[in-house]
């Protein structure tokens, strides 16, 4: 049943890069015109099912709100068809919103860079003022540059079809990959798009637990191959059913210890949404995920890499570099319990405190460097982890600098159905369905 999935998973990347080259070739070529034959189609389809929904009303029965449905897909496909350059417009303002998003990003970037005297200024403005132009450029007049869009479309189908063509032979010819140390760079799913990967395939399980009888067992191993090798590093994405879980986060466990990022100073995060002083956190793996699972509810992938000892001495030197520097900080129940305050009967609201309360871990703050300030769409887990493992040679550079626990999860889950990829094993963790939110604090 395994070799059968991995030949899948090899024909499937080989099929998915040569149909996306081609369809970048299509729409170098010529992208207008067979855009346009699209959406043309596509209003025909559109105007066929409203009529058709018209047509059940009035023979069938009489729901008002399909009707309307009916009516307004009528109206769409029409103004398809009698505007032909509006999905143009539409996909050239989507495209310069996106823009414009990066450019913010690149902005903040700047901004933190000058603060925390840290490196890299020069190339995060450069990328800030492209960014914007390109953005305002689109937005102001997105029919004029809707042939530019359709060659960046193009070139980006183009790279994505080499990178799954690419990971297609890599399946097929023997080489034992993973004892590498070089990267490659990768051309990832869009950002929007591998966002929601983590929480898809949560819901995934969540429907086939619940077609099986009885609850899952508390801290239940959900999936886990017994022959599996134990992994020398192990990468956590944790995701939940909604709230901004829903879009993941990333720690690892490499020689015993459990390292994670991000703004765990809740106050700190006050300030300006997305952005507060980051934290990093040192712990034991054995105490951090079954607390992770009753805290905050998620559902824990896990996916181990094998190292060689050139790998592991690589990752070593780049966790005792990211230690420079460090202070300690304690968090509000730390602070209490030191000033002889007595927990609150409800417990305390944020993460850090109750960890501090549950497990044995240390908390420290940055005095300087780009991870002294957290920002949530790019100094986030994500890029801290990444900084790391990559020491190991896994290869999941961004090109536009936003790294999602998505992306993550989608490299290492690709790399886990490779015959030689350097994720050897894959866990998920997840807590009985019966078990109510209050269930830490009354065992407190």
């Amino acid at each position: 049943m395994h070799v059968n999935k991995l030949n899948v998973s090899r024909v499937n990347h080989l099929l998915s890069g040569i149909l996306m080259v081609l369809f970048g070739i299509v729409i170098l070529w010529k992208g207008f015109d067979f855009l346009s034959l699209l959406f043309q189609l596509l209003a025909l389809i559109i105007i066929i099912s409203g009529i058709s929904g018209m047509i059940s009303f009035w023979t069938k029965e009489r729901n008002k709100a399909a009707l309307g449905g009916a009516l307004l897909s009528t109206l769409l496909g029409i103004t398809l068809l009698l505007f032909g350059q509006l999905p143009f417009a539409v996909l050239s303002i989507l495209f310069a919103l996106y823009a414009l998003l990066n450019g913010l990003v690149k902005l903040v970037d700047s901004i933190l860079i000058l603060r925390n005297h840290s490196e890299g200024f020069l190339a995060a403005a450069i990328s800030c003022l492209f960014f914007f132009t390109f953005g305002i450029l689109l937005l102001f007049s997105p029919l004029l540059h809707v042939r530019a869009v359709l060659v960046i479309i193009g070139i980006y189908c183009e790279l994505l079809g080499v990178t799954l063509i690419s990971d297609g032979i890599r399946e097929m010819i023997p080489v034992q990959t993973k004892n590498s140390l070089k990267r490659r760079v990768r051309i990832s799913l869009p950002v929007f798009f591998a966002a929601f990967l983590p929480h898809r395939m949560l819901t995934q399980i969540n429907e086939v637990l619940a077609l099986q009888e009885g609850s899952v067992p508390k801290d239940a191993l959900l999936e886990h191959d017994l022959a599996e090798p134990s992994p020398d590093l192990e990468i956590f994405v944790h995701v939940s059913k909604d709230g901004f879980c829903a879009f993941g986060h990333v720690d690892f466990a490499f020689e015993g210890e459990l390292i994670a990022y991000g703004n765990y100073d809740e106050e700190s995060g006050k300030r300006f949404p997305g952005v507060g002083d980051g934290v990093l956190i040192v712990t034991n793996k054995e105490q951090y995920i079954p607390f992770c699972l009753k805290f905050n509810k998620t559902t824990i992938f896990s996916f181990g890499l094998t190292l060689t000892e050139e790998q592991k001495e690589s990752v070593r030197e780049r966790i005792r570099q990211v230690k420079k520097g460090l202070i300690p900080w304690q968090p509000p129940s730390m602070v209490d319990q030191a000033l002889g305050i007595p927990r609150p009967s409800e417990g305390y609201p944020d993460f850090s405190s109750e960890l501090a309360l549950h497990t044995n871990v240390s908390f420290y703050k940055f005095t300087g460097g780009k991870f002294k300030t957290y920002f949530v769409m790019s100094t986030n887990c994500v890029l801290l982890a990444d900084s790391i493992i990559s020491k190991a040679g896994t290869d999941i550079l961004s090109i536009n600098g936003i790294i999602s626990p998505g992306t993550f999860y989608d490299y290492l889950e690709k790399e886990y159905q490779r015959k030689n990829g350097r994720v050897t094993s894959r866990r998920v963790y997840q807590l009985d369905a019966n078990l109510t939110g209050e269930d830490l604090r009354k065992n407190a």
